[in-house]
């Protein structure tokens, strides 16, 4: 049955119903032989909704329409009686999408043809209906929302009222629904998957968005360290606390991810500078100190990020005397090495990050614990693991895997929720919250001269 959530919802459907009465295509049927007295009855039913709109008189409305001979021509062409037909389908509005498409008439249509797609396009929406050039006019129907037994029962129950109409009178067999079709002209000769491309082509031209994000699933974080203190220069990381405000704020899984390594990035840059810092003492910075700084902050990335964390995972924390290394170990040996789920764990890292060693045929979940054991190896190890997948979100090279929110595999969400994530906040507030002469500066000015 179908419900309406607003008043304005069905008023804007009675609206529409009314218009098309009212249009020239209509209007033909009513002057012609063939359905002339249905179309007048559904005729004056339109009128009469129009001054007392309800959603049980809309329903009737709609049924006497699907009666008329001339109505399975009508829902075969995806035009304005199939978009509101499939409107009531959905039981609402089908978002800004539809709201704002035009439900012009088109008359080049004879028949349509319904294209199985294998994907849940528009995750959002449950309809859409496109126009534009009457030929490449397209209705989507995502059938997502129904289990299998629904969508059973709905298309062999004898006199199912709205739901699955057009689906009915297109001849689709139960066994064979897919999970969402696109009725487009029966003229145009394409494949599923190119019609699959061009929804999401003609979404994102509207500017709207068709992926599922991917949720941030992780629990709150005990710190494993000291906290703050007010006499602490603090200040010095405005910036880095914004970040980090943010980073809490965001709860898809891929941008928290990133805003984290944006932290990272700051971390990796301060240690640079501060090295030079430190080696100039009070005295005033020279053309060479300065040579030299830009040298260290442009350093490679990775090796940069290895660089922090050699000096980083050392650092002690509050649990029985563990370093921070421990700790990011225990964690990948119980979310990951230890997991029941460990096989399959191992085997999308090889499919994303590729084997571990990096000469082997496998990613060996137990080599990278041992290595993460070793003080001369763990920061390679973890450095090279975080920074590969931060690429593995910002590139999309042909030669390397692309992390989207629709590429990412359940047991990949397991490695950002369980370790990577809590991991990397870790070592961010390990170095934030403690003085360790790696990211706090010494001084808050640089001496250019002496005066």
């Amino acid at each position: 049955m179908a419900t309406f959530q607003a008043a304005e919802a069905l008023r804007e459907l009675v609206d529409d119903l009314v218009s098309l009465v009212n249009s020239p295509s209509f209007q033909r049927i009513l002057a012609g032989k063939k359905g002339a007295a249905q179309a007048e009855n559904l005729y004056v039913e339109v009128l009469a909704l129009a001054g007392v709109p309800t959603e049980s008189a809309l329903e009737s409305v709609i049924q006497s329409a699907i009666q008329l001979n001339v109505a399975r021509k009508l829902f075969r062409s995806p035009h304005a009686f199939a978009a509101l037909e499939l409107r009531l389908i959905c039981g609402r509005l089908c978002s800004k999408f539809i709201a704002e498409a035009s439900i012009a008439e088109t008359d080049s249509f004879d028949a349509v043809k319904a294209v199985g797609l294998e994907n849940q396009i528009l995750t959002e929406r449950n309809l859409v209906h496109i126009t534009g050039n009457p030929v490449n006019d397209l209705v989507y129907l995502d059938l997502g929302q129904f289990d299998r037994l629904e969508l059973d029962t709905l298309l062999t129950t004898s006199g199912t009222a709205l739901p699955f109409q057009l689906v009915k009178a297109l001849n689709i067999e139960p066994k064979n629904v897919k999970r969402a079709y696109a009725f487009i002209d029966e003229n145009l000769s394409t494949s599923s998957v190119r019609i699959e491309a061009y929804i999401r082509a003609l979404s994102l031209n509207c500017g709207l968005p068709f992926h599922t994000p991917k949720r941030y699933t992780g629990t709150a974080l005990t710190r494993t360290y000291s906290s703050p203190t007010p006499a602490q220069p603090l200040e010095q990381f405005s910036d880095v606390q914004q970040v980090l405000s943010e980073y809490f704020k965001e709860d898809d899984l891929l941008n928290r991810y990133l805003r984290l390594f944006q932290v990272l990035e700051n971390f990796m840059v301060r240690k640079q500078i501060i090295k030079v810092q430190r080696t100039t003492g009070s005295r005033a910075f020279s053309i060479r100190d300065f040579r030299r700084l830009y040298g260290e902050t442009e350093a490679k990335e990775q090796a940069t990020l290895i660089d922090l964390l050699e000096n980083t995972l050392g650092i002690p924390t509050l649990i029985n005397g563990k370093t921070l290394s421990q700790i990011v170990k225990d964690r990948w040996d119980t979310e990951i090495h230890s997991s029941s789920n460990q096989a399959a764990l191992a085997n999308h890292l090889l499919m994303n990050y590729g084997p571990f060693p990096k000469k082997g045929t496998i990613f060996d979940t137990a080599s990278f614990s041992v290595e993460l054991g070793k003080s001369g190896a763990r920061h390679n190890t973890l450095g090279a693991f975080v920074y590969r997948f931060r690429n593995m979100i910002v590139h999309n090279k042909e030669t390397e895997f692309h992390l989207t929110h629709s590429s990412i595999s359940p047991e990949i969400e397991i490695v950002f929720n369980k370790f990577l994530l809590p991991s990397v906040d870790d070592i961010v507030f390990a170095l934030l919250n403690i003085d360790q002469n790696i990211v706090w500066y010494p001084y808050s000015t640089i001496s250019l001269y002496k005066s």
